[in-house]
Parts: structure tokens; sequence; C-alpha cells
């Protein structure tokens, strides 16, 4: 087989699942339902037409094991000399395999330090980490071992990256930020900025607060696109383990988010307020100040809270 080519046999030896039909079949691709061909692989969702998967003509569907008619769906396709894969979440099925098939990671990656990069001297950088065109790493800067730091990035004073960081271009990390490991930050990411703090004075003009805390950024988060995490004004605002947030998203200052929440598109959180623990707050949600989210919460899309 050729890179980026396995078996089925050996995605269900990793991964997990029933299977029908012939597992010596190879895969290198993932498509959709619609666009289903030889050597690729297509994933269904729960409620997905029937037509839909006895007319697809991937080489091997990935179905759960409560699909409508599901033994009709199989004896068809293994007519078809295609096969089928009873996994009781298939979009995860798809997604550690597509990141099999792919290898999304870069770990062979020759790490690499570019040229036209700013590294002060203070700064202390780890074992096999990459560095893009133009990055900016100011005194006192701690980047850990096999993290990758995008091009026109920029990581300000005694700021600490744990290791595996991908840091993708045009990413701005203010000072005093902490990020654990295997944080991911997507382009147009900002941490750090000063939170919104303004109080006023006797003129009854607004007089800013000065902003004098930092963020810290637990293991294996992953912020989207363009989003925005306030520093504290004394203390830490801070986004616990496995948190995952979308693109445009604005967090403010003392905000804390528990563990393995999910945060959707377009959401404002005000200052202070505390996420709990796996909550799912959908797109363009807003949260106000000094709140507290329960664990397990779900805020869908548009809602506003005011109070709990």
């Amino acid at each position: 087989m050729q890179k980026n080519e396995i078996t089925i046999l050996i995605l269900i030896s990793k991964i997990g699942g029933e299977l029908f039909g012939d597992g010596s079949i190879i895969i290198n691709k993932f498509t959709s339902l619609k666009k289903g061909v030889h050597r690729a692989g297509s994933f269904a969702m729960l409620n997905c037409d029937e037509k839909l998967l006895l007319s697809c003509k991937s080489s091997m569907l990935v179905i759960s094991p409560e699909t409508k008619n599901l033994q009709k769906i199989i004896k068809e396709r293994l007519n078809k000399n295609l096969a089928t894969v009873v996994f009781n979440n298939p979009k995860l099925f798809f997604s550690r395999s597509i990141s099999i098939i792919c290898d999304t990671s870069s770990d062979n990656v020759e790490p690499s330090i570019h040229s036209s990069a700013q590294i002060h001297a203070s700064a202390k950088i780890g074992l096999n980490v990459s560095i893009g065109a133009n990055a900016v790493i100011e005194q006192n800067v701690v980047i850990g071992s096999k993290s990758k730091i995008g091009d026109f990035s920029f990581i300000g004073e005694n700021s600490i990256l744990g290791e595996g960081c991908l840091i993708h271009p045009n990413v701005t990390i203010l000072k005093n930020t902490e990020l654990s490991d295997e944080v991911i930050l997507h382009s147009g990411v900002v941490l750090g900025s000063d939170g919104f703090g303004y109080t006023l004075n006797n003129e009854n003009c607004w007089e800013k607060v000065p902003q004098i805390g930092n963020v810290v950024i637990k293991k294996n988060v992953e912020i989207g696109a363009n989003t925005v995490v306030d520093r504290g004004t004394l203390d830490s605002t801070i986004i616990y383990e496995n948190v995952k947030i979308d693109n445009l998203v604005q967090i403010a200052h003392n905000v804390k988010i528990g563990e393995n929440t999910i945060i959707a598109g377009c959401v404002g959180i005000a200052g202070s307020a505390i996420i709990g623990k796996n909550c799912q707050i959908g797109g363009g949600a807003g949260i106000l100040d000094h709140i507290y989210i329960p664990d397990q919460t779900v805020i869908g899309p548009m809602s506003t809270v005011h109070s709990t």
C-alpha cells in the first residue's frame, strides 16, 4: 500500500466496530455519501435517508447500530461487494479514520526556525520547535518542545507555552499569558488583551481601569479564528482542560470556563462570568457579567442569559 492508504481491517483494529464485508478493501480518503467512490469511506448520521445509504457507492460505509433497516442496508451493500462498518458513533469513527488516513499531525515535518523570526536572547525554546517567518518572540518567553509557531505570530514577554502547542499564523499572545500542553490557536486569535474596564470619574467621563492580570489556557484547548480572550483585572482569565471554542467569540476579563465545555461562534461572555464543566453554548449566545452557569448546562443559539 502507498502512503495514506489503509485497509478496513486495520482501521477497525485501531478504532473498533463490527465489519460486514471484505476487510482487505483499501481506503485512501473520505467523501460525502452522495460522492462515494471506489476506495472511499463515508459515514452516516442516525437519521440519514435510507435511499441515500442504499445508493452510496463508497467502498466503506460507517453507520450506527440504531440505523433503521440496518440489515437490509448491509445486505444490499454486500451484494455490491461494498463493506459496512457498524459503530456506535460514526462521526467519531470518521474523525479518527481521517486522522490516520490523511496523517493530519505534522510530527513528520522537520522542525525549523525561519531566518526572519525575531527571538529575544532570553527566550527559552524547547526541542523540535518550529517558528515561522516574521514571528516575534519577546523576552523571557518559554516555548515547550514540539510546539509550532506560525508566520507573523507574536508572543509577548514572560509568556509560557507548553509542549506540542500549535499556533497558526497571525496569532497574538500578549505578555504573561500561560498555555499548557497541546493548545491549538487558529489565525487571528488574541490572548491577553485589555479587559473592558472603565469607571466614571468626577468629571463624569469614563476612565480606564488598568488590567494587570493574565490569561491561563489549560491542556488540549482549541480556540477558533478571531476569538479574543481578555486578561483579568487583577487575577487570571482561565480556560480549563479540553474546552473547544469556535470563531469570533469574545471572552471578557476574569471569566472562568470549565473543562470539556464547547462554545459555538459569535458567543459573547461578559466579565467575571463562570461557566461550568461539560456545558454546550450555541452560536450567537450572550452571557452577562458575574453569572454562574452550572455544569452540564445547554444554552441554545441566540439566547441571552441575564441571571441564574
